[in-house]
């Protein structure tokens, strides 16, 4: 198996890991409660109503996305298909990009600490895979 397949794979299999995390997680999640201020004051059930559509979107999202480059990763890839390394590529790092740059500005605004750093490590991992794949 060649090393962009792995790399592929791992990216996949760490958007498949938080997209989990949001489906299954509680509302609101810790960081989020701390931005929230809920030690103090819960949010009320409207919110903790929207939270949990956009926890389980944005977690049901993700795992289909890494889904799809693990397949992707395993055949065409693996075959040595450059568009289906491209659309895994792009189609990974405009999750990561987007989910990375919102969590950095959430981050700088509240000062809590948001999972911005596993998006960004996802991105450097298939920056990595699509080098290995085009050497």
């Amino acid at each position: 198996m060649s090393l962009s397949v792995v790399l592929f794979c791992i990216a996949g299999l760490g958007a498949l890991a938080m997209g989990l995390k949001y489906s299954v997680s509680p509302v609101p999640m810790r960081y989020h409660a701390e931005m929230l201020g809920a030690a103090a004051d819960p949010p009320s059930d409207g919110l903790r109503n929207v939270l949990t559509g956009l926890y389980r979107a944005f977690g049901g999202a993700l795992s289909g996305l890494a889904l799809a480059i693990i397949c992707l990763a395993l055949w065409p890839i693996a075959a040595g298909n450059l568009p289906a390394a491209t659309g895994a590529f792009l189609a990974g790092s405009f999750a990561a990009m987007a989910t990375a740059f919102a969590a950095l500005k959430l981050e700088r605004r509240t000062a809590v600490r948001t999972p911005w750093r596993i998006a960004a490590g996802l991105e450097v991992v298939l920056v990595a895979a699509l080098i290995a794949f085009l050497l």
